[in-house]
């Protein structure tokens, strides 16, 4: 496993658990991920909250090209840049919090 570089790859990809608890199951873009001196930090992991004691150990995201480009970024510069991939199409029709809600 490589060590991580702050991509904010991985909470782009899915909101980790203790994100889900504290802002709910639906959310998407997490408020607990800030971008700062040149890289994405998790405000959780910075205060060993206990919901998080088992995380950042390190990327195990072989697919995260972000890894040779860190920098602040969009969730629709995330969409763009991985729609050719088969994860993005996977996590479009799978994660139903990215499916549209039927009126």
């Amino acid at each position: 496993m490589k060590e991580c570089v702050g991509s904010g790859f991985c909470c782009f990809m899915e909101p980790c658990r203790a994100a889900m608890e504290l802002h709910g199951e639906d959310v998407v873009d997490c408020p607990e991920l800030i971008f700062r001196d040149g890289r994405y930090w998790c405000k959780l992991i910075e205060s060993n909250h206990k919901l998080v004691k088992d995380m950042a150990n390190g990327c195990g995201a072989i697919w995260n090209r972000w890894r040779e480009d860190v920098k602040k970024r969009t969730r629709e510069e995330y969409i763009e840049y991985y729609d050719n991939d088969l994860i993005v199409d996977l996590v479009k029709k799978y994660d139903p919090r990215r499916q549209k809600k039927k009126d």
